[in-house]
């Protein structure tokens, strides 16, 4: 299922993550990798079959923060809602560690089923699992783990039933496990620094070169700066959030105008034209239907760093999609 290649590309990937500070706590990846453990055998012990059931909200509402559970940032964005319905949260978590019943069966019992409770989804679903998993069994699926292996090439095809998609990623998961001579909580950790590393959703790796042959693109430094100097994009644009996750993919950036409607920022960052055109489209389609009020127009701009004639093309049929260029300058001198 990985090929040669894959594998020796993973190992130096990996190799090369160990040796960098985890961005968020600051301390290097093996660090990180400890704190992690001790959460969750803290966690593992709240969610126990022994204690579920004198499990209260502000227990659980602690495991849905970073501080915290010290691997996942965005629990607590609907996590929150599933605390309202403590009974039906500490079912679902009894079902999830419920062995004798295929993995299928569970995920889709909790997410979609007669155990489903509003505010719980795959990431949160998942990492309530893998917390309990005693056996190394059961990675984590996200939409950044997804966006991870799609940029290793190994994300497997996902169906709409979701406990099929899970089995699928969970096997990859394991795949990468054993390959790397780890841990589940470790890959999930390489998964997180690797999309990090690599630049984010969709790009390449290519560009800066570092020890060991892995390389490692400036996409991430040009959404820092583009963050940072906004009116640059386009006069009047005010930043709502960098890199939000949304159900249909990360958004670069997001902004509003001054006529107060929602401008969607992507970076081609090396993918094909058709393929950020797409993206962008994609986006703007959430903002319209999850974010904008009925009066609100949602546009898009991509940002690239050279002229495109088939980018060019993409673009010409949306009028509410443009095309935007940079320029980077670098010089080196003996005098400043």
């Amino acid at each position: 299922m990985i090929t040669e290649e894959e594998k020796s590309n993973l190992k130096r990937l990996f190799d090369a993550i160990k040796k960098i500070n985890e961005p968020i706590t600051g301390i290097t990846v093996p660090e990180w990798y400890e704190k992690r453990k001790a959460a969750k055998e803290k966690y593992r012990q709240l969610f126990s079959p022994a204690n579920l059931a004198k499990l209260s909200k502000e227990e659980f509402m602690t495991f849905l923060y970073f501080e915290n559970n010290q691997s996942w940032t965005g629990l607590y964005r609907r996590g929150t809602e599933a605390a309202e319905n403590m009974q039906g949260l500490r079912e679902a978590i009894a079902y999830l560690q419920k062995e004798p019943i295929d993995i299928k069966t569970r995920i889709n019992e909790v997410l979609d089923g007669r155990l489903a409770v509003k505010g719980m989804g795959k990431n949160l679903a998942t990492a309530i699992l893998q917390v309990c998993d005693n056996q190394d069994k059961y990675g984590v699926w996200n939409n950044m783990v997804e966006g991870t292996l799609e940029l290793l090439g190994l994300l497997p095809r996902l169906t709409t039933n979701r406990g099929e998609s899970y089995a699928r990623i969970n096997e990859i998961l394991n795949i990468i496990k054993t390959e790397l001579n780890t841990d589940l909580v470790y890959v999930d950790c390489f998964m997180y620094m690797a999309r990090e590393f690599l630049g984010g959703e969709g790009t390449e790796i290519t560009t800066r070169e570092i020890p060991g042959g892995v390389s490692v693109s400036l996409e991430k430094d040009l959404i820092n700066f583009l963050a940072k100097n906004i009116s640059l994009v386009e006069g009047g644009l005010q930043l709502q959030q960098k890199e939000f996750q949304t159900e249909a993919g990360r958004i670069d950036l997001l902004c509003i105008d001054k006529e107060g409607n929602f401008v969607v920022i992507e970076t081609k960052k090396g993918k094909e034209s058709d393929k950020v055109v797409g993206q962008v489209s994609r986006y703007m389609g959430w903002v319209k239907l999850k974010q904008a009020e009925q009066n609100q127009k949602v546009r898009g701009i991509i940002i690239t760093n050279e002229p495109d004639d088939q980018l060019n093309y993409a673009v010409a049929p949306h009028d509410n999609i443009k095309v935007k260029y940079y320029k980077v300058r670098f010089e080196l001198s003996d005098k400043f």
